[in-house]
């Protein structure tokens, strides 16, 4: 009877760390798609967010080419919150069909890295003025980051894992009681 009585307590001592909340990286679109006049300027801003219910950390943004500058505006993302990651590729030289990444590290546990892809299609010749229909207008680079508001309209693509965690360790961890309690009532 002690020894079930010990293991039940050691399991909800595990289920108690499975319970602990982390960080959960989520982005609106995780690919960017345009097509551009070549030498021109094309900017995008992926909206990163915290679905979890600790501090996000992001250690590090990195492209895989140099004609992407990319601005971070801010690499501590409260649960809930919201920031933005520019990027900003210069099409100079490059030509046809053009895909580049772009990885985010993090302290989520989960996913500690999310790439972001951003695939052009650059025509040839002289930089046209944008279309009002264009999805988005060629422009220079901008000398700040614009930060991102946390009442944006668009939903993550990743499912909050932190929540159905804690769901199911409270769900666990309520059947280990029951069971402690009945290892010691006798039953």
């Amino acid at each position: 009877m002690k020894r079930l009585g010990m293991m039940s307590l050691l399991l909800i001592g595990l289920l108690g760390v499975v319970g602990i909340g982390a960080p959960v990286i989520s982005v609106d679109s995780a690919g960017y798609t345009a097509s551009v006049q070549a030498g021109s300027v094309v900017s995008h801003t992926f909206v990163l967010a915290n679905d979890g219910d600790q501090t996000l950390l992001i250690s590090k943004v990195q492209s895989s080419c140099e004609c992407i500058a990319t601005t971070l505006a801010d690499s501590d993302v409260a649960p809930g919150a919201r920031t933005g990651i520019e990027a900003r590729v210069n099409t100079t030289g490059l030509s046809g069909q053009v895909e580049k990444t772009i990885e985010v590290q993090s302290n989520d546990p989960a996913r500690s890295t999310l790439v972001l892809r951003v695939s052009l299609t650059i025509r040839d010749g002289a930089p046209a003025q944008p279309s009002p229909s264009s999805p988005l207008p060629a422009r220079a680079p901008s000398p700040a980051p614009t930060p991102v508001a946390s009442a944006g309209n668009s939903a993550p693509t990743s499912v909050p894992l932190a929540g159905w965690s804690l769901v199911v360790g409270g769900i666990l961890l309520a059947g280990l009681l029951l069971l402690l309690i009945a290892s010691f009532v006798g039953f």
